[in-house]
């Protein structure tokens, strides 16, 4: 039942963080574990695990102090949070981090099969509506938006039209006269139009696509010479 997801595992003990580490990864593409909440808000920022599995007490740095870290960043990373009864006034603070699930401990393993499962089922509904692109942007088809990790690109009308049509089919390449003509809505061939509306239109196309890669600080638009144009996808 695995999936093309990853998972952060972070536990103190090395017996349990080992043996529970073998056991996710029937579940998961890639599972990185971490001994304490430092080295767990390291591994995050260079791996970006979309599910993160945290106990609430860890040395070096809490649960909730990684949590907190990682969702000044990403409100899109599935947080799950392990703690004992005795720490119950503590998610009382965590509510406001919106975790996935928290779980009392010591965790049974259906009980954890079974959330485990319900985020992978929420992970894949979400992607079947998210582009992820090179240089870890995220388009989202619905919202017609772009995001990286939890921020968002303001779009202009025409960048928003751009990324919609090379949304719509990811295994072409789009031609100038295919996006041209459906940015500028000129309904023509370029046989039918004017010679100085061929250039004007080109000209506020690499325009366009200058001003967007410049906004985005990466090209994830993908130019083959004398073919066309398409989204760089990601891993």
């Amino acid at each position: 039942m695995r999936n093309n997801f990853t998972l952060l595992y972070a536990e103190d003990d090395q017996t349990v963080r080992e043996s529970y580490s073998l056991y996710f990864n029937n579940f998961f593409e890639e599972v990185y574990s971490s001994k304490d909440g430092k080295e767990a808000w390291e591994v995050y920022k260079e791996k970006l695990p979309n599910v993160v599995i945290l106990d609430i007490n860890m040395p070096k740095l809490s649960g909730l102090d990684v949590a907190k870290k990682i969702r000044e960043i990403d409100e899109t990373c599935k947080i799950i949070m392990l703690t004992a009864y005795s720490d119950l006034d503590k998610m009382l603070n965590a509510m406001k981090l919106k975790l996935t699930e928290y779980i009392i401990k010591p965790a049974k393993r259906l009980e954890l099969e079974n959330i485990i499962k319900n985020t992978v089922s929420d992970l894949n509904s979400e992607s079947n509506n998210h582009i992820r692109l090179k240089h870890g942007f995220i388009w989202d088809v619905n919202e017609k938006k772009l995001f990286k990790r939890n921020k968002e690109f303001k779009l202009t009308k025409k960048e928003i039209l751009l990324f919609n049509l090379l949304s719509s089919n990811l295994k072409i390449n789009f031609s100038n006269e295919n996006i041209m003509n459906y940015l500028y809505s000129t309904g023509k061939s370029n046989d039918a139009i004017s010679e100085y509306e061929l250039k004007a239109n080109t000209s506020k196309y690499r325009t366009l696509l200058y001003r967007l890669k410049t906004k985005l600080g990466h090209d994830i638009i993908e130019s083959t010479y004398g073919i066309g144009y398409k989204l760089i996808l990601g891993k």
